[in-house]
Formats: C-alpha cells, sequence, structure tokens
C-alpha cells in the first residue's frame, strides 16, 4: 500500500473533530504550613520520584512522536490570543496553519497529513492542559517552561495521558466506548504485555471477551483501539506497526521499552 493510500484509509477509519472541553484540577485545602521537616521530607520525595522516572524511562523516549508535538505548541503557542470557544486554548486557525509545518519536522516513514497532524496537535493540547504544561492568562496562552530532562516530559505526558486525560474528550467518536476502554485499561494493557505482537482484531476480542464492551470481530472497536489508543501508544513508543500490504491486516508490536513505561503507571 502506497503511503498516501495507507493515510487515507486511515484517516477513514474514524472521522475526528476535537470540541472545547473544560477540564478543572482539585487541590487539596492546607490549613497549616508544612514544617522545616515536613518540607525537606517532601522535597526527598519528589527528588526520588523524578530521578526515578528518568532512570526508568526508555532513552529513545525524547525523540518519540508525543514530545515532539508538545515540544512544538510549546515553540509556536506561547503567547498567542486563546480561542473564544468555552473551553478551547487554541485557535482553530493555529491547528490549521500549524499542521504543515509541524509535518515539515517528521520524517516521512511516519505517513502524517494534514489532517492527521492537525488532529494530533489537538490532542496534545488537551494532554498539555490536563497536566499543566498550558493554561490561559489574561486572554493569551501561557506556555509553562519544561526545559530539561526530556524524560521526564515523557513520563508527565505518559501519565497525564494514562491517568488523568479524560479519554471520551480525546477520542470523541463514541464517548461511551472511550469511558470504559480508560475505566479498564489495566485490562487492555494486560493484553498487549501477554500478546507482545498480534493484529489489531485479536487484541480487541481479547478484551471484548474479558470486560464485554464489544461483540466478538466488531469492526467499528478494532478501528476505534486502532485509530485511538494504538496510534498514541505508538505515538509514545510503545507499540510499532508492521505488514504495510493493503491484503495484510493491521497488525502491531511492543517496543522493547513498553513493560518499562507500562511499570511507570501503576
Amino acid at each position: 500500500m502506497s503511503d498516501n493510500g495507507y493515510i487515507t484509509a486511515k484517516r477513514k477509519k474514524m472521522s475526528f473533530f476535537v470540541a472545547g472541553v473544560d477540564f478543572y484540577a482539585c487541590y487539596p485545602s492546607q490549613s497549616a504550613v508544612p514544617s522545616v521537616m515536613e518540607r525537606f521530607d517532601a522535597a526527598s520525595s519528589y527528588h526520588a520520584y523524578i530521578v526515578s522516572d528518568r532512570d526508568s524511562a526508555p532513552a529513545e523516549a525524547e525523540n518519540c512522536l508525543a514530545v515532539r508535538l508538545c515540544s512544538f505548541i510549546a515553540a509556536t503557542a506561547d503567547g498567542r490570543e486563546c480561542s473564544h470557544d468555552r473551553g478551547c486554548l487554541l485557535p482553530d486557525e493555529y491547528y490549521s496553519v500549524s499542521a504543515d509545518s509541524f509535518i515539515s519536522q517528521c520524517s516521512s516513514h511516519e505517513k502524517i497529513d494534514h489532517c492527521l497532524a492537525d488532529i494530533y496537535l489537538r490532542q496534545m493540547a488537551m494532554i498539555m492542559k490536563v497536566c499543566g504544561l498550558i493554561e490561559k492568562s489574561k486572554g493569551r496562552v501561557k506556555v509553562s517552561s519544561f526545559e530539561g530532562d526530556r524524560r521526564l516530559l515523557y513520563c508527565r505526558l505518559m501519565r497525564t495521558f494514562w491517568n488523568d486525560v479524560e479519554w471520551k474528550e480525546l477520542f470523541p467518536s463514541d464517548h461511551e466506548l472511550a469511558e470504559l476502554l480508560q475505566r479498564d485499561r489495566s485490562i487492555f494493557r494486560d493484553v498487549l504485555l501477554r500478546r507482545k505482537k498480534a493484529q489489531v482484531q485479536e487484541v480487541a476480542n481479547d478484551f471484548s471477551e474479558l470486560t464485554g464492551v464489544a461483540r466478538k470481530n466488531d469492526l467499528f472497536f478494532a478501528s476505534f483501539i486502532d485509530f485511538y489508543l494504538l496510534t498514541w501508544l505508538g505515538h509514545f513508543n510503545m507499540v510499532d506497526y508492521y505488514g504495510g500490504v493493503s491484503s495484510e491486516p493491521v497488525a502491531w508490536a511492543l517496543t522493547d521499552a513498553a513493560p518499562q513505561v507500562f511499570g511507570l503507571l501503576d
């Protein structure tokens, strides 16, 4: 299958438009000022936490598509006027203009066209908003500084994607299905770890049998997890697609780093 044929087929699986969404963070109220020792313990725990992340994240993480999407938005969105749509930070024009610019930084084997780049940038902006990397300030987008180890950034983004951002907003083609998939994501992870390499439909069938979220050989569900969840795991360099011949079913394989990264998410 040609590159253009692959992109067209992938895009047709699931139509997509990310609407604006409000995200709310809840912080515990603090009735007392922490003591010096409590501050020291907290700082020590945080230091151990980030060192553990840096040592555990795969070396290739800093160059994965997810980190590059984040870095691109950080470099191009800071100071821009916010969208007037409720919940949106960036206006539609930003994604439309930025898509081609981002593609120019990608290699040809990544098979990203304008439409896919637009989608991925919108999704990453949601993830960045939830983890506090971008916010609205005085009507403009403010990007938090995250200079330093890109592997720490990888861990922050991956944890937010897996545990915090609402998949029904990130994967909006079927809100109910996205919610069920996120609820049982640990089961999906276990299916991937057990299979290691398989056709997408086989993974969908295994997950459906264990959770009852879909029927066996449900093509829509297989397309849903392919276009959304497996694609984003690929953005984090956790799965690779293989095959590519038009007559072959879509298949994937876990990367060597995947078990290690999944271990960071519990």
